[in-house]
């Protein structure tokens, strides 16, 4: 009987010491991953330095001659020589589509250029397609009334002017409250229905979407079972080691006393990766003195640190917009390559703002214009320049 008992106690011990092992492990790759991303941030930053101070002014050059060209096209909008509807819906289409692309790269552009072409655009559109705007109106607004019809009946009464100025404004606040509006109006006239519907909105009021990813919540969950025995015990195993009223320098209390309101913090909030990291970085030398479900979970938590950090990792190089457009175009195994990326970009970027130039003093007439106009493509946004990466 003693003999099954040594060696059940042997194997737990074995075992929890191979957790820790694990633990440490996991830790030092968890450091390991947050040099790389902070030198993976660095690198990131640095090159759209650079890119800002030798790229960038040629590129807001070109956006601006791109803008130049929308106002000069725009001005023979204005002219008294009139357009054929053909030629007009083309120029219409070409200059909306060039808005567009500039709308894309913002940080091109002076936004008050940006925002003036676009009003001017929307102020010729509504003077020369006032016939097809209408159209779309009125199909917009039939369809709302079938809509509501459906939903309510046949009977219900519709503020026809109401709708219409709504549709017109475009602001959706403003049709929520229509809707909202024209809802009570007809509860007000069948209130046996009122029950019904009140019960039908808490019925989806209560409903609620999980979106949560499966990491999310288990870490969640990993985090409630440490605010428990378990969290007070590494907090004080770590206040034990770092608390500023052992220490008898000066310098070190005062640094030790930062370190203890950060740990006070963690505590507070449930911050058990940081709470491991402090246990990690402060009672370096003692045991990791859990038990081995604590330990397990402790390593899973770590272990889901891991995939935030990879995930931050891809995040740095794919999803900060127009750095990571940066890093994808002038990103090189050299400074030398980086140099000589955006150098052969520069070259282009003057051809094109060359070009658009040179398109400008071309097209001077309305004769010239239409000529250009029908050696689009059918689609205009084909034609769009494929600079600005």
């Amino acid at each position: 009987m003693n003999q099954i008992l040594l060696k059940r106690n042997f194997s737990h011990k074995e075992h929890t010491e191979s957790q820790a092992d694990t633990i440490r492990f996991l830790w030092n790759k968890i450091k390991q991953y947050e040099q790389r991303n902070q030198k993976a941030e660095l690198k990131v930053d640095s090159l759209y330095q650079e890119y800002e101070q030798i790229v960038l002014p040629h590129e807001k050059t070109l956006a601006d001659i791109r803008c130049l060209r929308v106002k000069h096209f725009m001005s023979f909008l204005s002219n008294k020589c009139d357009l054929n509807s053909k030629d007009r819906e083309s120029l219409f289409e070409y200059l909306e589509s060039q808005l567009y692309f500039l709308y894309d790269f913002p940080f091109f552009c002076n936004p008050e250029t940006l925002s003036s072409l676009a009003e001017d655009l929307d102020n010729y559109a509504e003077k020369y397609f006032a016939k097809e705007n209408q159209k779309i109106l009125d199909k917009a607004c039939n369809d709302f009334k079938k809509m509501l019809k459906a939903t309510l009946g046949n009977d219900i009464e519709l503020p026809h002017n109401e709708i219409r100025d709504t549709f017109r404004s475009g602001n959706e606040n403003d049709l929520v409250n229509l809707i909202e509006g024209i809802k009570d109006a007809y509860l007000e006239k069948h209130p046996e229905e009122k029950e019904d519907w009140e019960n039908s909105e808490r019925d989806w009021a209560d409903f609620e979407f999980n979106y949560y990813q499966e990491g999310e919540e288990q870490g969640t969950k990993i985090t409630e079972i440490f605010r428990g025995s378990e969290l007070n015990k590494i907090y004080k195993k770590i206040a034990n080691v770092i608390h500023p009223d052992k220490e008898t320098d000066l310098a070190k209390k005062a640094e030790k006393h930062q370190i203890m309101q950060s740990l006070s913090i963690a505590k507070k909030k449930g911050d058990v990766v940081t709470l491991i990291s402090m246990y990690s970085q402060y009672v370096s030398d003692e045991a990791y003195e859990f038990d081995s479900e604590t330990l397990l979970h402790i390593s899973h938590l770590l272990e889901m640190r891991l995939r935030e950090l990879n995930l931050t990792h891809q995040d740095i190089f794919n999803r900060q917009g127009v750095k990571s457009y940066v890093w994808k175009n002038f990103s090189a195994s050299s400074k030398k390559k980086i140099k000589e990326k955006m150098s052969e970009y520069i070259e282009e970027i003057k051809i094109e703002t060359s070009n658009v130039d040179k398109e400008i003093k071309k097209i001077d007439s309305i004769k010239r214009l239409k000529k250009f106009l029908r050696s689009l493509p059918a689609h205009d946004s084909c034609c769009i320049d494929s600079l600005f990466f």
